[in-house]
């Protein structure tokens, strides 16, 4: 199957980040860090989830 790169941009409104930053006592590095982290298990979510339609739409048009 082939591998398609795809840009993901995400904008945070910076009111949120400075307050979670506050509150939870993070630097930035480790805010960023956070996110990036957030959404890569959303990407891999995302992928099983495709991989799983994928393999039925496969399943489906073998049996028809």
């Amino acid at each position: 199957m082939a591998k398609i790169l795809r840009t993901v941009e995400v904008h945070i409104d910076d009111n949120v980040l400075q307050r979670v930053q506050e509150e939870f006592h993070l630097s930035t590095e480790k805010l960023d860090s956070l996110i990036a982290d957030e959404i890569y298990l959303a990407i891999c979510e995302l992928e099983k989830k495709l991989n799983s339609y994928s393999t039925l739409w496969a399943i489906c048009k073998s049996i028809s």
